[in-house]
């Protein structure tokens, strides 16, 4: 029997098309089916912000992009003016991914200065930061380390994957991410949701959005 509402799981639901081939007919797609369920947000490259940005205008549902996507390898200057850029572009919400290589250096001051940056660009335009930390890749005390971090900086929401490692979300790294946070940021799982059992398992551990590329597929019925 299900927790939670159809209604319920697809509010929660970032609906992306993100994958490399993907076309302005499959994000005009991807916006028709977050208007028929109710998503809250579709999450686009940067490129289809505009397309999204229009086909979306009128709906109560976040323009979403990616920023420093899938490595996280950009100084924090280029991901701030990638934030201010696509904001003015139509874009509202921004899921940026973290210096990875930082974090496996144990570069916390790089960590940190970016997310600050990267937060004070989006809310100055009344736009929100999502940091994506690639779990897949991070130790648990990284991970930990990492969101306690975002909390401070102001960060939105802490997301686990971009769903292009080597696997994204998992049970034990959404634990440790809502722990981590302390109420303080959100968390969003993203990333191997395949079912709509997956879906409640993560409203269960406390996330309160989830990124995926399929919404009707993960529909009781």
């Amino acid at each position: 029997m299900c927790r939670y509402s159809p209604e319920r799981v697809a509010a929660a639901i970032d609906l992306a098309a993100l994958k490399p081939e993907a076309t302005s007919v499959d994000v005009s797609i991807c916006c028709q089916k977050a208007i028929r369920y109710k998503c809250a947000s579709v999450c686009v490259k940067p490129y289809h912000v505009p397309i999204a940005a229009q086909l979306l205008d009128g709906y109560n549902i976040g323009v979403g992009t990616v920023v420093g996507f899938p490595q996280g390898s950009d100084s924090a200057f280029i991901k701030s003016m990638s934030c201010h850029e696509l904001i003015q572009m139509g874009a509202d919400e921004l899921d940026a991914v973290i210096n990875i290589s930082a974090v496996k250096d144990g570069d916390w001051n790089a960590v940190d200065l970016e997310m600050r940056i990267m937060a004070n660009t989006c809310h100055t335009f009344d736009a929100v930061l999502k940091v994506i930390l690639e779990t897949c890749y991070l130790k648990p005390n990284e991970i930990y380390t990492v969101c306690k971090l975002a909390a401070d900086a102001g960060v939105d929401w802490v997301k686990t994957s971009t769903g292009f490692g080597t696997h994204g979300a998992t049970p034990g790294a959404v634990k440790i991410m809502v722990e981590a946070v302390e109420d303080e940021c959100q968390v969003k799982a993203s990333g191997d949701i395949r079912t709509y059992a997956d879906a409640e398992m993560y409203l269960d551990l406390g996330c309160t959005r989830l990124g995926s590329s399929r919404v009707a597929e993960l529909m009781p019925c």
